[in-house]
């Protein structure tokens, strides 16, 4: 029954220092079976196929050898997003959601000042550049468009996101659904962005 391997579990991830076993433990197990969490409280008494106990066992033992949460699942939650992320992409902070208030602020600030300065269609011709450096995941540039979209309608700044990775690159377009329009360049900030140059 999964209830009983779910205990077994959390007991296992608590002795290796997991910060929120049970959670763990509950969050693999949906993942192996490709359900929702949900499932683990309707049917406790569910029995896994010998497929399933498989790749339950995988994935506790690569959490157990001390790979991060969520390299083993594939997924971050941040924000009000889910985002794919994997080795060599840093998992997103809570503190980055600060970070993401912060800028959403401002550029909100710098919208009423142009929107005071000149027309509507001078304002849409001159939006701002946010330039993530370092995008890895692509969670800063997502949750500020997944704002402007909450905020109405299509973003009126351009986003760009660089990075030297060309692996944390494809990891953020992954996370970019088509109508999140971004620029994704593969360099460092002083080469791929330079006075002068076309972005």
């Amino acid at each position: 029954m999964i209830a009983d391997r779910i205990t077994e579990t959390a007991e296992l991830l608590r002795r290796s220092g997991a910060g929120n076993p049970r959670l763990e433990a509950e969050l693999l197990m949906a993942a192996a079976l490709d359900r929702p969490r949900t499932f683990l409280y309707t049917d406790p008494d569910y029995r896994m196929s010998p497929s399933e106990e498989g790749a339950f066992d995988e994935l506790v033992g690569r959490r157990l050898s001390g790979e991060p949460l969520q390299y083993v699942l594939g997924t971050a939650a941040f924000r009000d997003l889910e985002l794919r992320v994997g080795p060599g992409v840093l998992i997103p902070r809570a503190e980055t959601e600060i970070l993401v208030e912060v800028a959403w602020d401002a550029l909100g600030r710098w919208r009423a000042r142009r929107r005071e300065a000149e027309d509507g269609a001078r304002e849409v011709a001159r939006r701002p550049w946010v330039i993530d450096v370092g995008i890895g995941s692509g969670a800063i540039l997502l949750a500020l468009l997944h704002e402007a979209r909450r905020a109405g309608g299509a973003p009126w700044f351009r986003a760009l996101g660089l990075d030297i990775s060309r692996h944390a690159l494809r990891s953020a377009s992954s996370n970019f659904p088509a109508a999140d329009a971004c620029d994704l360049v593969q360099g460092d900030l002083l080469t791929a962005v330079r006075p002068g140059a076309p972005v």
